[in-house]
């Protein structure tokens, strides 16, 4: 009988399924914001030239500004790389 009682005491609860997916949700958000900022300042230092041989322009990296923090910035570069490379 003891025993189900501990067992019952640490079985997951909705409310705390929903706090530990709001945190994951948040941590995601918060590595994509941090390297989104790394990303805009490396690609900021670069010329329009130097962007333009990796395929992308001034205005791609502005755009990561705008992007929703639930789309991947390393993937959406690489998709406007790819999509663009035909064109350069």
């Amino acid at each position: 009988m003891e025993n189900s009682s501990i067992t019952t005491a640490f079985r997951q609860t909705p409310a705390r399924a929903a706090r530990k997916g709001v945190v994951g949700l948040l941590g995601r958000f918060a590595v994509e914001l941090r390297h989104r900022i790394e990303l805009r300042a490396k690609l900021g230092t670069l010329s329009d030239r130097h962007l333009r041989d990796i395929g992308l322009c001034s205005a791609d990296v502005s755009a990561l500004d705008h992007l929703s923090l639930s789309a991947s910035s390393g993937r959406e570069m690489q998709a406007v790389r790819r999509s663009r490379s035909s064109n350069w």
